[in-house]
């Protein structure tokens, strides 16, 4: 089946892959086979299936080449690209921290995000919420808390990575 896909013009870094895709194939579709024990028969079967997989991977390159990225020039980026990749990475991470309070702490992430976010004031919150105003900013100073303890193990986690 290797040299089939590679009489096809499968390249030989895929026709491994190729073969592997075949035997899924045979396997879900075993019953399709109806050969009394013949060993050519599952052969030619077997190639078949070879043969449309082939054709399948060689379309899938018309449709989606390979470009080589040698030519590309590698230039730095901008600054204010730089500033604009790090302040996305920074909101998903702090959206990751929001969901991840959200789930530990519901009410104190609700009342972050009303305040910080929304733009509510304590005092408005604590109304709505039926709790005292001291009340509402300690459930917010337990989520910055929290917030800040995930911050520095992320930056710590960060430059040992680096």
């Amino acid at each position: 089946m290797v040299r089939l896909a590679e009489r096809l013009g499968v390249p030989q870094s895929l026709c491994e892959d190729v073969v592997q895709e075949v035997w899924i194939r045979a396997l879900m579709q075993g019953k399709e086979f109806h050969g009394e024990g013949a060993l050519a028969e599952l052969c030619a079967w077997l190639c078949g299936i070879a043969h449309h997989v082939a054709v399948d991977v060689l379309r899938g390159f018309g449709r989606h080449g390979a470009v080589s990225l040698e030519a590309l020039s590698a230039e730095p980026l901008d600054q204010g690209e730089v500033n604009r990749v790090e302040r996305a990475a920074g909101a998903e991470w702090l959206t990751a921290c929001l969901e991840r309070l959200r789930q530990e702490a519901p009410e104190n992430c609700w009342l972050v995000c009303q305040h910080y976010l929304e733009g509510r004031t304590v005092h408005e919150l604590a109304a709505e919420t039926g709790r005292t105003a001291n009340e509402v900013s300690c459930r917010i100073y337990r989520a910055l808390y929290k917030l800040r303890l995930w911050a520095s193990e992320f930056l710590s986690d960060g430059e040992a990575a680096s």
